[in-house]
């Protein structure tokens, strides 16, 4: 039934599948790579996701301080797709999302008064937005603190290697600081659900092609600011990624 499982309606459950011989690597443990991970292994796939962060959910990232639950990330969801929509059916009736009547506003570019924008039917995680990729990530095999440095052919397929270090980051490689490259093992197939300026330095060895068109992609830069009454904790944030 929907709201037996937190995770969202699983095909396996109504259409079993054979295992899958292949195995399949997935870098970056936001909502598109867990929703990528969540569909393969529902058909039977082996995957293992791989994240930098010390806890999946990328852009749900959150600030967590004692009594103190901040969204850094994205604020809410919107459902606009009926596939979609299986799984927020799912998360209303085991309590991972619940309405939100906020008030959002917008700026005019040359000033004046606030402009509301649009009634929408807007959703938030409960009780932070990454109980989203917790409800994704439950029982997938979701490797946190593990970066991929390295993505290389070998033979018909991958292999990846990379840093395993509580809160590595990307930029240039202190191995120092971080600790030695390892390998994280062989695939058949990887799935690399990075933004683009991360994905083109991780694939130009493998896929020149891929590498030049995400090139050309430019991601637009945001400022999260989160606000805390006076006295509460202060220390730094603590994110998904």
């Amino acid at each position: 039934p929907a709201g037996a499982d937190p995770g969202g309606l699983r095909y396996r459950d109504g259409v079993p599948r054979p295992r899958s011989p292949a195995r399949v690597a997935i870098v970056g443990a936001g909502v598109a790579g867990l929703a990528c991970a969540r569909t393969l292994v529902d058909h039977g796939v082996d995957v293992v996701v791989f994240d930098k962060g010390q806890r999946p959910g990328g852009r749900l990232a959150g600030h967590l301080a004692p009594g103190l639950e901040v969204d850094l990330g994205a604020q809410y969801v919107t459902v606009r797709d009926a596939r979609f929509a299986s799984h927020v059916r799912s998360w209303r009736a085991a309590g991972v999302v619940a309405r939100w009547d906020g008030r959002i506003c917008a700026l005019p570019d040359r000033g004046g008064a606030l402009v509301d924008t649009p009634a929408l039917e807007r959703l938030v995680g409960a009780p932070s937005m990454n109980a989203i990729a917790a409800a994704l990530g439950r029982d997938l095999d979701v490797r946190s603190s593990h970066r991929v440095d390295e993505l290389a052919r070998c033979g018909a397929g991958f292999t990846l290697a990379g840093t395993v270090a509580s809160g590595v980051t990307l930029g240039p490689r202190a191995e120092a600081d971080e600790g030695p490259r390892i390998g994280f093992g062989a695939f058949d197939a990887v799935l690399v659900c990075l933004p683009p300026e991360q994905v083109h330095p991780l694939v130009r060895a493998v896929s020149p092609g891929l590498a030049a068109t995400v090139a050309q992609v430019a991601s637009v830069p945001c400022v999260a600011l989160g606000f805390a009454p006076a006295g509460a904790d202060d220390r730094d944030a603590r994110g998904g990624s």
